[in-house]
């Protein structure tokens, strides 16, 4: 029952400070697991793993709630998710095999790394940047993709 009350204030919390800030849950909700599974009394080796693996699983429920929603309103270009989806997908099994075989340190400084990226990116990015006027083609989407895909399954950001 504790473990059921932990995550959903877990849950809340990640979605009240998402919403307010605008950041995905991954962002807030894999420290709060961290300490979760901590208070649980899961091995430390296991926590971040633990905490990772879980927001992932919202992402994928979540992620397919989305896209039904945006889809009834017209707003997914199927096109992109064809084109980008196998590259996203196969960058995430590899992520996933990585964060199997690394410590847990090691996956919360991935975690940390990304955080403090995103970070600067709200604070000093402007909407306006624009990397390119097109999506990459070719050898570079797949490398973004599957770029993109790894440090999802690494951080547990669903972006």
């Amino acid at each position: 029952m504790f473990l059921i009350l932990a995550l959903a204030l877990a849950g809340l919390g990640a979605g009240f400070l998402g919403g307010l800030f605008g950041v995905g849950g991954g962002l807030l909700m894999v420290p709060a697991l961290v300490y979760v599974f901590g208070a649980l009394g899961a091995a430390p080796a296991a926590r971040a793993h633990l905490a990772v693996g879980t927001s992932l699983a919202v992402v994928v429920v979540t992620s397919f709630r989305s896209l039904s929603a945006h889809r009834k309103s017209g707003a997914v270009d199927g096109q992109v998710l064809r084109d980008w989806g196998p590259w996203v997908a196969l960058g995430g099994a590899a992520g996933a095999g990585i964060a199997g075989q690394v410590s847990g340190a090691a996956l919360l400084g991935v975690f940390a790394l990304a955080a403090l990226v995103l970070s600067a990116q709200f604070a000093f990015g402007d909407p306006k940047w624009r990397v390119g006027a097109h999506l990459p083609r070719g050898g570079l989407r797949a490398g973004l993709g599957a770029g993109l895909g790894a440090l999802s399954a690494l951080t547990g950001f669903g972006g």
